[in-house]
Order: C-alpha cells, then sequence, then structure tokens
C-alpha cells in the first residue's frame, strides 16, 4: 500500500475483507494488489498458507487448504492505518474501542488472556464481536495491538464469500 492510496483501501469491512483484499482472493489475486509478500509459511502446521505483508501492516494473510487456498483471515497491526466505523482502529485504547463499539451496536466479548513469561513479561487481552468475526488483541496497556477478522460462516458451517 503506498502513500497515494485512497483511504478507502485502509478500511475494515467486516465479513468483507479490508480495503481491497477481499474473503474468497486467490493468491495471484492478493499478489495483484500488494505485490509478492514478504515472507511466507506453508508450514502444514495450521493447513494453510500465511502471507506476510509486515511492512504494509499486515501481520498476515490466511489462505485455508479447506476452502482450496483461498483468502479466509485477514490479521492486521498498526502499520496498517486501519479504519473501523470511520475511526483510525489503532489509536484506539480498550474504553474507547469498547464505547465505539457499543456507538456502533455491538459489545466486546472476552476471549482471552495470554502470558508469555519465556521472553519477559508479554500479557495480551483479547476480545470479539462474534457476529463480525472480528478480534481485537490488546497489550499490557490496553492499547490495540492487533486485529483479526475472517470470513464469515452461515449455519451449515460454510463460508459465505462476499460478492
Amino acid at each position: 500500500m503506498s502513500d497515494s492510496m485512497c483511504i478507502d483501501e485502509y478500511v475494515i469491512n467486516p465479513k468483507i475483507g479490508f480495503g481491497f483484499l477481499k474473503f474468497g482472493m486467490s493468491f495471484k489475486d492478493v499478489e495483484n494488489q500488494l505485490g509478492p509478500p514478504e515472507e511466507v509459511d506453508d508450514s502444514d502446521e495450521y493447513e494453510s498458507i500465511l502471507y506476510s505483508y509486515e511492512k504494509k501492516g499486515i501481520s498476515f494473510l490466511s489462505f485455508d487448504k479447506d476452502e482450496n487456498f483461498r483468502l479466509v483471515t485477514i490479521e492486521l497491526n498498526n502499520k496498517s492505518n486501519a479504519i473501523l466505523w470511520g475511526t483510525r482502529i489503532f489509536e484506539q485504547t480498550f474504553e474507547k474501542l469498547k464505547k465505539l463499539s457499543a456507538n456502533m451496536g455491538y459489545s466486546l466479548e472476552f476471549e482471552n488472556i495470554s502470558k508469555d513469561i519465556d521472553d519477559g513479561e508479554v500479557f495480551e487481552e483479547s476480545y470479539r464481536i462474534e457476529s463480525l468475526y472480528i478480534s481485537f488483541y490488546f497489550n499490557e496497556f490496553k492499547i490495540l495491538e492487533e486485529i483479526c477478522i475472517g470470513a464469515p460462516f452461515n449455519e451449515n458451517d460454510e463460508i459465505e464469500w462476499p460478492k
């Protein structure tokens, strides 16, 4: 994403994607938008292939084997300049994001607390809006560090690809 991109390219569209990235895209579709990935993780550990564009604020894009390697998950970090509900999301504290979500008719549901003492004191809390397939990851200071958005599933546990 260059500096000349229009603001729409930074907008998180729940159940659809991020900017021009749409759930269901192929590797080629993504590379046509972003160029070759900085890193590719194709280990069989997750039965998916992960593309990383860290310099563009995309921690990873996940292409799931069970979905014919179509884009199913997008994880963004604060380099992405992501916008959700008209607000630059990575400038928000937990309390501000909680209020913003409530103003949009959603509540943040507590998901998890994790600590990683091995690499020093790392503390993370995560919250989600299940109906939108979004998870928010906050650091120990309750500042948003990453956001993960996923493709939506229907009642038959099948992905509903955006049109």
